[in-house]
């Protein structure tokens, strides 16, 4: 199969859906796919694409509108003879839609990370004339595309995010590889380590961390190391002075290794406003963080399922009161068991859909 990841967001922290396309992408080619990554010139998505030895092809993708834009796409499906585009972006969807105007090929699937929303004439477009199939990670968002009439005549399947085993420990190592991670890393014993990581933007909530974690009091002893940038960093950070604890807020920027910084931390915070099921939360898990701690906002019963604790968004006593649990015993382990979210598996499954789909446009031609 011939595959294109056409992604048009410039520059930005790379976030779980673009860890989980660049997966798939590398999974793909390690079967045999030809498999090329379309972005922006100087995209962070092209960066890592290339360090992970993949064809990377930098497109000018001014908007799915913009005839030079479709052109380019256009030329390159049919140079590539690309059978299937996925996008993450349902602007992506409406410029390869455009692209592949009176032909077949590609066919083309998007994977959802939030819901939808609200309805509007331009999504019923995108989704009954440029999409083909949709994935999402869980039940819950599946059950979010199928209220809305548009869906009814479109494969929508759930298949799950995977989480890419080599980055960590085998589970029975877990303990003594944090333990020693926790050392190099210089963090004292008696201290908790909060983390979080993601794209600094309002959604995520960010903002609200320092004002909660000042509330522990001046005796407790904590640092929070934040991975990431964004546009909110300054808010961030004024946060953090307002509520006199700017020595223990670390913000560490973009990072490519959140991985093994979840193998120091004691709590992942994720307080955003609006989530899924964040792969962070996933990563976490297996890198054995003994409290995982996520806004009840997105797949609540499949996160709690995992182990995920949910606390209600905007509940200062609830973030409270799951903050003061979190002091009880730092560096600690959470036992992995039983783990079946391997990258390798996840990624098989979603380029079956892909066959399916391709096949699907094959069959009708």
């Amino acid at each position: 199969m011939k595959l294109a990841l056409v992604h048009s967001v410039k520059v930005r922290t790379l976030g779980g859906m673009e860890r989980a396309l660049l997966g798939l992408a590398v999974v793909a080619a390690e079967r045999g796919d030809r498999v090329t990554v379309v972005c922006r010139p100087g995209a962070d998505f092209g960066a890592e694409a290339r360090a992970r030895s993949l064809a990377v092809e930098e497109l000018a993708l001014r908007g799915e509108l913009d005839l030079p834009s479709a052109w380019a796409l256009r030329t390159l499906f049919k140079r590539e003879s690309v059978d299937a585009a996925v996008v993450t972006l349902h602007r992506d969807a409406r410029a390869c839609a455009l692209a592949r105007w009176g032909r077949r090929f590609p066919a083309i699937a998007l994977v959802k990370g939030i819901p939808l929303g609200r309805a509007s004439w331009l999504r019923d477009v995108t989704y009954r004339r440029c999409v083909d199939g949709v994935i999402t990670p869980t039940a819950w968002l599946r059950d979010d595309c199928l209220r809305y009439p548009f869906f009814k005549n479109i494969r929508v399947r759930v298949l799950p995010d995977g989480i890419d085993e080599s980055l960590f420990p085998a589970p029975e190592k877990l303990p003594g590889a944090r333990e020693a991670h926790r050392a190099s890393l210089g963090i004292a014993v008696s201290r908790t380590l909060y983390f979080s990581a993601g794209h600094l933007v309002p959604n995520k909530n960010f903002a609200s961390v320092p004002k909660r974690l000042a509330r522990l009091g001046p005796g407790a002893d904590w640092e929070w190391w934040l991975a990431g940038d964004g546009p909110e960093e300054k808010a961030v950070r004024a946060a953090a002075r307002a509520a006199g604890v700017e020595e223990r807020v670390r913000l560490l920027g973009r990072r490519d290794d959140v991985p093994s910084l979840l193998l120091a931390a004691d709590a992942l915070l994720v307080p955003s406003f609006k989530e899924q099921l964040p792969l962070v939360a996933l990563e976490a898990l297996r890198a054995g963080v003994p409290h995982v701690l996520v806004s009840a906002v997105g797949a609540e019963d499949e996160m709690r399922s995992l182990g995920v604790s949910l606390v209600p968004a905007t509940d200062e006593q609830a973030w409270m009161d799951a903050l003061l649990r979190t002091q009880a015993s730092p560096g600690g382990t959470r036992g992995v068991s039983g783990w079946k979210r391997g990258l390798a598996e996840c990624a098989h499954a979603r380029l079956a859909f892909l066959e399916e789909l391709v096949a699907s446009r094959r069959g009708n031609s």
